[in-house]
């Protein structure tokens, strides 16, 4: 693909304009904060304004070409397993995998088999439900129970120093607390 410019996407041409215009946005933007004598987050917004208003106006081009410029995904290509929380378990002899505190017994293969010793993928994804793969097979999904994060400092500090310390909570796209990252 070429630029509007004539300049190839991937070249280091195009690379350095990047990255130009990021210095100029880095180090311009910043001056012109400290210029206004920015003291607010009012001010500060009203001069973002002013400034990007002024930059597209001398640096925005159309594009030469106004096809898309993203990609369709691959037909088979599960985006929620990519966006989703990653944890590598061995399924236990009894054909259980644990996440936390949370136990999951996998269902049986045909001829009463099991998953026992076997690597799996559990995949937390962010609508909180948790799927449980072997390769690219999914054998089990779940629904992972929202939870207050376990507090796991040290019992010497007192209580009004663990009210002063919150542990940030992770919240998936609906708002709601997810469950947090468990090694």
């Amino acid at each position: 693909m070429i630029t509007s410019h004539g300049i190839p996407l991937y070249s280091p041409q195009a690379k350095g304009r990047i990255e130009r215009a990021w210095r100029t946005c880095q180090d311009r933007l910043v001056s012109e904060l400290r210029l206004a004598q920015v003291t607010t987050l009012l001010q500060a917004n009203a001069v973002l304004q002013r400034f990007c208003a002024d930059y597209n106006l001398r640096f925005a081009h159309p594009a030469a070409d106004r096809a898309c410029d993203f990609r369709p995904l691959p037909r088979r290509f599960d985006l929620a397993r990519c966006l989703s929380l990653h944890y590598q378990r061995v399924v236990g002899a009894d054909h259980v995998v644990r996440l936390g505190e949370h136990l999951f017994d996998l269902p049986s293969l045909p001829g009463h088999r099991g998953y026992a010793r076997e690597t799996v993928e559990l995949s937390h994804q962010l609508d909180g439900m948790l799927r449980v793969y072997r390769g690219d097979q999914l054998l089990l999904t779940a629904t992972l129970p929202l939870k207050e994060q376990i507090d796991r400092r040290p019992a010497h500090l007192t209580s009004a120093a663990k009210k002063k310390h919150t542990t940030p909570r992770i919240y998936n796209f609906s708002g709601q607390p997810a469950l947090t990252a468990v090694p």
